[in-house]
This record gives structure tokens, sequence and C-alpha cells, in this order.
């Protein structure tokens, strides 16, 4: 799809949160603002997002997919919701439950020693 795994990765954030902040986003991808404002720099220039101005603070810029994204971000959900599909095959949703509820708690312990 001429993407990098940073730029589907934020597109499909976008999408599902529209109209977050560029400091949310940053916080949500775990990345710095100089390297998200390279990445949504790159989305801009193909045309698949778009900042505007955030109308309580003009220093605020709120990202947004346009619909130039939607076939774009159509396709990712296809491959991310089969790449899902296949990783996850035979795998008991209890067992699941307890390795999610586990990597949370490390990634909290994580942010907490930072």
């Amino acid at each position: 799809m001429g993407l990098t795994q940073a730029r589907w990765m934020a597109l499909l954030e976008l999408s599902r949160a529209d109209g977050l902040t560029q400091r949310e986003l940053a916080t949500t991808l775990g990345v710095e603002g100089p390297t998200l404002v390279r990445l949504l720099d790159g989305l801009e220039g193909q045309g698949l997002i778009e900042r505007q101005p955030c109308p309580d603070d003009r220093r605020v810029k709120r990202v947004r997919v346009t619909t130039t994204a939607v076939p774009i971000l159509n396709e990712i959900r296809k491959i991310t919701d089969a790449t899902r599909s296949e990783l996850l095959a035979g795998v008991v949703a209890e067992d699941l439950s307890t390795a999610l509820r586990v990597l949370t708690l490390i990634a909290e312990r994580l942010e907490q020693t930072e």
C-alpha cells in the first residue's frame, strides 16, 4: 500500500478517534513530537490526513483522516483482521485475557519507572 508501519498505525489510530491533537496522537503511538511531525508531514503529503486548528487554542492542531484515506483504511483493517485471526487461531479466550492482563501490568510498571 506504500505505507510504512508507523504511517498505517497512525492512520488506524486517527480513524478510531477522529480529531486527536498531535500531542494525543504522539502519546498513543508512543513517539516523540518531532518524530510525529515528520510522520504527519508524510501522510499529509499523500493527502491522507489534514491538520486543523483547534477552535479553543490556535497553537493546537487536530488531525483528521481525509476521504482519500478511507479505501486504504479498509484495506489495512482487512489485513490486520486476517493477521489477528491467523495469530490467535486456537488461543482460548481465557488465555488471551490472562496474557493481556499480564502485559498491561508490565506496561504500567514500565511507565512508572520513567
